[in-house]
């Protein structure tokens, strides 16, 4: 991963926590596919939390990087809203959801979860 992915991933982790999302995962996937390096699933309690985590990430990272997500979905519905930037793709689901559409059974394997600590986060 570049060291700018690495500050962006640091930086929506951080606002994730800043707006109390729970249960943050990030997993690289760059060895099992070509669309992204990683995905950070995390999830909120109420479609309004999702939205205030989305509408914070795409501000700050666009204000810290000058980038734009390359696209959002599930703004409308905000049970599940995907940013993707790229190399780096943003899952934000109510827990419900979470659980029924099971992200990590699909992308976690043996050992490609990067803990918060290795980004010099702390989990409160």
């Amino acid at each position: 991963m570049e060291k700018s992915d690495e500050q962006i991933l640091k930086l929506i982790c951080e606002i994730i926590l800043d707006k109390k999302g729970e249960n943050i995962k990030i997993l690289d996937i760059s060895k099992l596919t070509t669309v992204a390096d990683v995905i950070v699933i995390a999830s909120g309690n109420s479609t309004r939390q999702l939205s205030a985590m989305s509408d914070d990430i795409e501000r700050k990272i666009r204000k810290s990087f000058r980038i734009r997500p390359l696209s959002i979905a599930g703004r409308d519905a905000s049970e599940w809203i995907l940013l993707d930037y790229n190399s780096i793709i943003v899952h934000l689901f109510l827990t419900k959801t979470r659980e029924y559409y099971n992200l990590e059974e699909l992308w976690e394997k043996d050992d490609n979860e990067i803990p918060l600590q290795e980004l010099g986060l702390q989990i409160p």
